[in-house]
């Protein structure tokens, strides 16, 4: 992870003030990204153009790195944040054409590539990245994204041309861009059918967001247009003997996925939870032998929150468990005590307020022990936070085979298991569980007009309730401002953008939320200048899970059926085995100043009302309390008030996230904060 930022003017900058405040800016922005890039600083500018590069030394082979970078010839820029998994590949298929040193950085290799496949380049790279390039001959811009969004890329039209930055905080105030949010984002926070009036817009009014998998070309005679060059293909169907090999086979699959993100500067860090996805990512570091070759000799830095009494916490106890298996370096914040916290209560206070999360508050919560991982040296950070996108939430059981009776006392036989052991089917009837396994077992084709049919009307379960939700959260003009009602119309019958249909079942697979996951965890590690890397958004790793039979994935009616049976053989049953879904992340809301106790719903409520004051007073909601709120939502969201908070402080986030000034967000300001 790095940043970097472009300004692109219309025309050759002859006047004076113009040229002052294109320095002006570039002075700015290379100080709000200096915490994405805190080893280097980089500029080239011409007449017409500022490109800035602020540097994070996060894989061996950007010891000696700077950008931004230019081709032999001079006519190309290049300005690259990213991590590239292919670079043998590169090197095999750019023969003379690649970089002479075998050791030389990602960037250079990016710069190889567009060389050698122009604008067709992107679909050759591998890895997690956003670059742009300069054209200095024609007087073009060329920008990417890779497929799952595992680096930022926003851009704006200004007065002068295009402005293009990794940041959209560093953006704000600068060459006039406004922190106006996106009212329709903020919107659809309350109301989840406008999730889908494009779920990656920015959520600033003025910003604007380059898709994953997607390019962005402009020229001072062309408007920018943006142009997807990538589609997820779901994979032909996987067939093997047994369902063991298909343990093995995805072991092979997570340490190749694992051991392309071990690829450090320096020590790597993980953020070590108790749950399958993380114990799955430490217990193939220590085991498999790809992840062994990639970490050689080194000890993965763990870091963690756990309670101070273990006694009634499973996630406490199952990370105890993984951290004692050792291989690792463990650091725990406990809590309530905040013991082993690099921060006090008021300083987790202040940095919790002052890196405003549009996309979830509730990942702030990491803010210490990101802190720390800074402090002790590291430069990434390992999660598992897409695990749950990339397995799936099966709501069915799916026998392996045999006559129609013997797969119909095989599904009864699990729907049993499912109910007691299913993580998000727990609790329910086994006879709700086996009719989903029926459905499911129907040929596509006879599920197929039920679904066009959804399609054709576009509705869906709770359209008509959000219509007369958002009738009474938002005032008149707020409604007819934003067009709200047209909105939910036209998004009623939702498309994904990372999607395809599975053969195996007919069903629909998203992988939106794989990206959402990495745009947020990229947005809060990147003020602490540690590289986001999540094994489990791996294409490959998604490849191969996805080809697996929907009756192995749910193997024994377990959730994430192939991770447990792989942990079976390494890793304890307490951890392997467990059924909860516990979050020790909302136990460090207590610990926030303003917030004394969250242990009773009547003092949930009174939190949860104050942040939908400031939503009201910045978002023209209609003037409306909190019961009235969850009373008007029920069947939207669910009937829990826990639910309805959640979104609240949200929408709370995302008011401070642009209600903030723009000098607040300096890194002399952030410093201040973590001292």
């Amino acid at each position: 992870m790095s940043g970097f930022f472009g300004i692109f003017c219309d025309q050759a900058v002859r006047d004076g003030d113009v040229r002052t405040d294109c320095d002006d800016a570039a002075e700015v922005l290379a100080a709000r990204l200096e915490p994405r890039g805190p080893h280097g600083l980089g500029r080239w500018q011409d007449a017409q153009v500022v490109i800035g590069h602020r540097l994070l030394r996060e894989t061996p082979e950007s010891t000696h790195e700077s950008q931004p970078l230019l081709d032999a010839s001079a006519r190309y820029v290049l300005a690259f944040d990213g991590r590239l998994d292919n670079r043998n590949a590169l090197f095999s298929v750019l023969g003379d054409d690649a970089p002479r040193a075998s050791d030389c950085p990602d960037a250079a290799l990016v710069l190889a590539a567009f060389l050698r496949f122009g604008y067709e380049a992107p679909e050759r790279l591998l890895g997690d990245f956003a670059f742009l390039i300069w054209d200095r001959t024609a007087r073009r811009l060329f920008c990417a994204r890779d497929p799952l969004a595992g680096r930022p890329l926003y851009f704006a039209k200004t007065r002068l041309g295009l402005f293009v930055c990794s940041s959209d905080e560093a953006m704000v105030g600068v060459l006039g861009v406004s922190a106006a949010g996106n009212e329709v984002k903020a919107a659809s926070l309350l109301l989840p059918t406008l999730v889908q009036d494009d779920e990656f817009s920015s959520w600033r009014r003025d910003v604007c967001v380059l898709h994953p998998g997607s390019t962005l070309s402009w020229s001072p005679t062309a408007a920018a247009r943006e142009t997807r060059y990538w589609h997820f293909k779901h994979p032909a169907e996987l067939r093997l003997a047994r369902h063991e090999d298909y343990v093995d086979a995805f072991a092979a699959a997570l340490d190749g996925a694992l051991a392309r993100r071990l690829r450090s500067y320096g020590a790597p860090g993980m953020l070590l939870s108790g749950g399958i996805d993380s114990a799955s990512i430490i217990t193939a570091a220590r085991h498999e032998p790809k992840s062994l070759a990639a970490l050689d000799g080194r000890a993965m830095r763990t870091y963690s929150a756990a309670l101070d009494d273990s006694a009634g916490c499973v996630e406490t106890r199952a990370i105890e468990a993984l951290i004692a298996a050792g291989a690792c370096e463990p650091h725990l914040v406990r809590l309530p005590s905040f013991h082993g916290s690099p921060f006090t209560k008021a300083e987790f206070t202040a940095c919790h307020w002052a890196i405003g999360h549009p996309i979830e508050a509730s990942l702030l919560n990491h803010i210490p022990l990101l802190e720390q991982a800074r402090r002790d040296g590291c430069t990434s950070i390992l999660t598992g936070v897409g695990g749950d996108i990339t397995t799936g939430y099966p709501d069915a059981v799916f026998p392996m085979g045999g006559s129609t009776f013997g797969r119909i006392r095989e599904m009864l036989t699990l729907s049993r298991s499912a109910s007691k052991h299913h993580t998000y089917m727990q609790g329910a009837r086994c006879s709700t569980i086996l009719a989903r396994s029926l459905l499911r077992t129907f040929p596509a084709a006879l599920r197929d007009p039920i679904r066009r049919a959804r399609a054709t009307l576009r509705i869906s379960p709770s359209y008509a309730a959000e219509i007369e939700v958002a009738k009474k959260i938002f005032n008149e003009d707020f409604f007819r401002r934003n067009q709200l009602l047209e909105r939910l119309r036209e998004f009623a019958s939702p498309t994904p953008f990372i999607s395809a249909i599975d053969p195996s079942s007919g069903e629909q697979v998203s992988l939106d939320w794989l990206a959402h996951g990495q745009v947020g965890y990229d947005r809060i590690a990147g003020h602490f200048g540690l590289a986001h890397r999540d094994a489990w958004c791996d294409l490959d790793l998604i490849g191969f899970y996805l080809s697996v039979p929907l009756a192995h994935r749910a193997h024994g009616a377990w959730t994430k059926a192939l991770v447990r049976d792989y942990l079976d053989r390494h890793a304890p049953e307490s951890v392997a085995r467990r059924s909860d879904k516990t979050h020790i992340g909302w136990r460090f809301y207590p610990a926030l100043e303003q917030v004394h106790t969250v242990a009773r719903d009547t003092e949930k409520e009174s939190i949860a009302l104050e942040k939908l004051e400031l939503a009201k007073n910045n978002y023209s909601f209609a003037n409306i309390g909190f019961d009235d709120l969850f009373h008007i939502s029920r069947g939207v969201w669910s009937d829990s008030h826990s639910e309805l908070m959640h979104r609240v402080d949200l929408l709370s986030s995302v008011f401070r996230f642009g209600a903030m000034s723009a000098t607040s967000r300096t890194n002399a300001d952030l410093d201040a904060r973590r001292v």
